[in-house]
């Protein structure tokens, strides 16, 4: 009984094992069938001498109209070769890259294929990398049009010698912060990757937030950039920027002064934009003496503010020479009215009688009369209005005729319906009752010709007055506002605000531009305020601990260099107990003294809070920081969203002091406005015009007893 029971135990084993070994063997035949059926690519990675590149980086990039990512990477092997395989049959981006790491630059021009690869297919193609060096560009990318810089850029290699070949296969030409080398493989925005040994430029197209964007083109010392293999060369991009900026605004500059001379030879009034556009050119001329001195910030804020300037002044010439060329017909019409009912008041029924020979000529005496009227008025319009003489003369001469004819056609179709007789039993009609009220109106105008006569002379007055006053352009500049002095200091305050939003609002300063400020000549001292944005109590920025297990909510944040804002505000005059704050004191804060029993800390105690900890300097008397007023008069304390929809003062005792670089690091603080003191006080309208021009910011100057807002 057992040796059968065994002898059974044995033969299911065998056909256990059987089933396992049948379901292995077909499931490796599916996943052989599946791998068949999978589409990949295969090939080989060269140099140009041939040798097999080990180690070559082959990215397959899935790709349609709407979204790319990369679907399989693999390396080259020993030989050079490679197979990769993927999922889903459609058009893939292959890329191969190869780069020695012990050479500063990349050594070998990236190539692309496009292929599109069938299940159960298998592409194939050798790929030939061609020997190669590295661009980078440095600085920042500028444009006229807007204070903002270049969030993005595309670079483009330009090959001066040879083919350029196909768009999709080959070496890549297309670099910058959205190309598939950036976005995929791992390269920088600012690097192009250009062939060693051959001459080539490059193409740079900036992209700004406003939705410009501004190309130029590089083109190193001696027109093209020629490098050996593995080369890296930084290359500062600001002087060509600036250089094809400062070609575009002197193109505008060209326009309007041609604009310019139009206008003034037909009598037009332009003396206000005469003067911008010179300015203009004195700011352009300018930029270029920066741009030799390589002061690139400079030369960008006297280009801006010469575009500002030259734009502005050609669109009111552009502006006028449109609009007094739309009034001429208008004009003409009028005066055609003028004169024919002049003509028709002054002489009914007036006719002179002609002799030619024996036959006797009846003439109207309201046709001549209305046609010298008009001829009068024509020729007076002429020499008034500068805008008459835009257009030819014979142009001119065949737009008054036509006009007079048209009107004498209206007039008599006018005459024609007023003269029609109505039968006494229909209907009065609409036409008919306002030819009787025409009727009657002229000639109760004839029984007061006087009266009549002053009111035409009036409109005809009114009518050169607008013609005159619209040969005049207005001057414009920067909005000056007087306000009320706050602080009595000479000094300048700069801040971006919204124009809706309310005065406590601001737009974070870049540093960008409080490292400008510090460059520019005549600064003596630039302080920089940090603070939050509005926050509300129930979402606070943070909290305040102290060992003694006690916190307060922080709804306000102030960052200050601490000796320069107390020669501007005074601010070191609010501390009550302890130390007011220090240049490089990174740690130290000041606090609000009515916090210090609740939160039973003293002077030199440590606090934590935002994943650090700080120590306690001293404490301010919260009525002071209440009552302290910013240069330009509004609080000095930042705002927080109270019950109100606009933001509030914050209440003393959840605002923090510190080091202007701490308050950068906290959550939501950004520079708010920036306060700046020049060595010569006749130098500060200067600079608020140019601060205004390049950057359209806000900016109070302000003396001992006077304030002024340019905007």
């Amino acid at each position: 009984m057992s040796m059968e029971g065994s002898g059974i135990r044995r033969i299911c084993n065998i056909v256990f094992s059987l089933l396992i070994l049948v379901l292995l063997v077909s499931n490796l035949s599916l996943s052989i069938d599946e791998a068949r059926k999978r589409p990949s690519v295969t090939g080989k990675v060269v140099d140009e001498d041939g040798k097999p590149l080990s180690g070559a980086n082959v990215t397959l990039i899935f790709f349609d109209r709407y979204r790319r990512y990369v679907a399989k990477t693999v390396k080259t092997d020993s030989n050079g070769r490679f197979h990769a395989s993927v999922d889903k049959e459609w058009s893939y981006l292959v890329y191969v890259t190869y780069d020695d790491k012990e050479t500063p630059g990349v050594d070998y021009v990236p190539e692309r294929w496009r292929t599109w690869l069938s299940s159960g297919s298998t592409a194939s193609r050798d790929f030939v990398l061609r020997k190669g060096a590295s661009i980078y560009l440095e600085g920042d990318l500028r444009y006229v049009k807007t204070n903002k810089i270049a969030t993005s850029c595309e670079i483009t290699v330009i090959e001066l010698e040879g083919e350029g070949g196909s768009y999709w296969t080959g070496p890549v030409r297309d670099y910058g912060n959205d190309s598939d080398v950036a976005r995929f493989l791992g390269f920088d925005g600012r690097l192009a990757v250009v062939p060693a040994g051959a001459k080539v430029k490059i193409r740079v197209k900036a992209h700004f937030p406003d939705g410009y964007s501004h190309s130029f083109t590089l083109t190193g010392e001696t027109g093209y950039f020629k490098l050996s293999q593995g080369e890296l060369l930084r290359v500062d991009v600001r002087e060509q920027n600036l250089l094809k900026n400062i070609e575009y605004v002197s193109n505008i500059l060209n326009s309007g002064f041609t604009l310019l001379d139009d206008c003034r030879f037909v009598g037009f009034l332009v003396e206000a934009e005469k003067k911008d556009l010179l300015n203009a050119h004195e700011a352009c001329r300018e930029a270029l003496i920066f741009l030799g001195k390589k002061l690139f910030d400079q030369s960008f804020a006297k280009i801006r503010s010469a575009y500002i300037l030259a734009t502005r002044a050609e669109a009111i010439l552009r502006r006028l020479v449109d609009s007094s060329l739309q009034s001429l017909l208008p004009s003409l019409l009028l005066f055609v009215f003028l004169s024919l009912a002049s003509a028709y008041l002054l002489s009914e029924r007036l006719y002179l009688e002609m002799s030619a020979g024996d036959r006797k000529l009846m003439v109207p005496g309201n046709l001549i009369l209305d046609t010298t009227l008009y001829i009068l008025f024509v020729i007076l319009f002429y020499y008034v209005f500068p805008g008459c003489r835009l257009i030819p003369k014979n142009m001119f001469v065949a737009m008054v005729l036509l006009t007079f004819l048209a009107g004498k056609v209206a007039w008599l179709l006018f005459n024609r319906t007023m003269r029609r007789e109505k039968s006494e039993d229909r209907q009065i009609q609409l036409k008919s009752a306002i030819a009787i009220a025409f009727s009657l109106g002229t000639r109760n105008l004839r029984r007061r010709r006087v009266r009549t006569l002053i009111n035409i002379m009036s409109i005809t007055i009114l009518v050169f007055g607008f013609i005159t006053l619209t040969s005049i352009s207005p001057e414009y500049g920067l909005s000056k506002t007087k306000l009320k002095p706050s602080i009595p200091v000479d000094c300048m305050m700069i801040k971006d605000r919204p124009e809706d939003e309310p005065p406590s609002s601001f737009v974070s300063l870049p540093r960008s531009f409080i490292d400008w400020l510090e460059k520019c000549p005549n600064v003596t001292l630039v302080s920089p305020k940090a603070e939050n944005t509005p926050v509300s109590p129930s979402n606070p920025l943070g909290y305040l601990y102290s060992k003694a297990g006690m916190k307060i909510e922080v709804l306000g944040i102030l960052g200050i260099i601490p000796s320069r804002e107390a020669n501007i505000t005074g601010v070191n005059k609010i501390v009550e107990e302890g130390d007011y704050l220090e240049d490089e004191d990174l740690e130290g804060v000041l606090i609000s003294s009515s916090m210090k029993g609740w939160l039973k800390v003293d002077v030199g105690d440590k606090i934590y809070g935002f994943g650090r900890e700080f120590i306690i300097r001293g404490f301010f008397n919260d009525e002071a920081l209440k009552r302290m007023v910013d240069v330009n008069g509004m609080p000095f304390i930042p705002h927080c969203m109270g019950g109100e929809p606009v933001p509030v003062p914050c209440y003393p005792h959840n605002v923090i002091i510190m080091n202007y670089e701490t308050a950068l690091k906290m959550p939501k603080v950004s520079i708010s406005r920036v306060v700046v003191q020049l060595n010569d006080t006749r130098s500060y309208e200067a600079l608020a015009r140019l601060v205004a021009f390049t950057y359209e910011y806000k900016i109070y100057v302000s003396h001992p007893g006077s304030l002024t807002l340019y905007s």
